[in-house]
């Protein structure tokens, strides 16, 4: 799958600054056989793994992120064991292992759901057209209040890059697909005063790949062209200040 006209050209100087190869990393590596993503700590699949992402298809594309404890118990889970093809739960039976995140793909919407550390959430499109998206970042905040996050894209023949900046126009993540890749389908990369934070690492995991998988469903799905035709952008103006509200009600509780 290649991108159309859904991806929009980022800034030059984005990619230019995300590509420094001593940032830290996370590596996305898929098993067919097992029908999930296992994802490892730096810019290889030799380093230790550190997360699954389980996929739930049936209805709407679920994404389930899990943190794994016990990386050496990984390679003795059965294949028939680790697939969500079929099962809505989520369960996972993956030893020692806890969910971290969640993202639920729409077919028709172009906004897209997620949930990390038990924070629910939108990423929510921009334009109808092409990538741009916004997300509130808890983990970026120093003073509790949701910081809210920009996501652009750039593209290749090879590789689609989601880029995300703050609110000074920075880049603090980048998440790279491989758009031909059977295997290791895509590279995390972060930078910035967060770079080493691993709440923050969760978060833009969670929702750089629920993005990652939304713009994927928009273009191939002619549903999808459908609700951009009908679609809202930039909606979280409108329920923004009373969103905000609400987190800062849940996280006092």
């Amino acid at each position: 799958m290649e991108p159309s006209q859904e991806t929009s050209q980022g800034p030059s100087h984005l990619s230019q600054t995300t590509k420094n190869p001593k940032t830290p990393a996370l590596t996305v590596d898929f098993s067919w056989r097992k029908f999930k993503a296992i994802i490892y700590e730096g810019d290889t699949v030799n380093g230790t793994p550190l997360y699954t992402l389980n996929y739930n298809i049936l209805g709407r594309l679920k994404l389930i992120f899990k943190r794994v404890s016990n990386p050496a118990a990984l390679d003795k889970v059965s294949s028939e064991e680790t697939s969500d093809i079929t099962d809505d739960s989520g369960e996972d039976h993956a030893p020692n292992s806890d969910i971290i995140g969640k993202g639920k793909i729409r077919i028709v919407h172009i906004d897209a759901d997620y949930e990390v550390h038990g924070r629910s959430d939108k990423l929510v499109a921009q334009k109808r057209w092409c990538t741009e998206y916004t997300h509130r970042s808890k983990a970026m905040s120093d003073d509790g209040k949701l910081v809210t996050m920009h996501w652009l894209s750039d593209s290749d023949f090879k590789t689609w890059d989601f880029i995300c900046v703050d609110e000074n126009q920075l880049p603090v993540a980048k998440c790279s697909l491989n758009l031909w890749a059977l295997k290791t389908i895509g590279k995390i990369e972060f930078m910035g005063p967060k770079a080493h934070d691993r709440a923050f690492q969760e978060e833009i995991m969670v929702a750089s790949l629920t993005l990652a998988y939304c713009m994927i469903t928009r273009v191939n799905s002619p549903l999808s062209l459908l609700g951009s035709v009908f679609a809202k952008p930039g909606h979280d103006k409108d329920w923004s200040e009373g969103a905000s509200t609400a987190n800062e009600k849940h996280s006092s509780v």
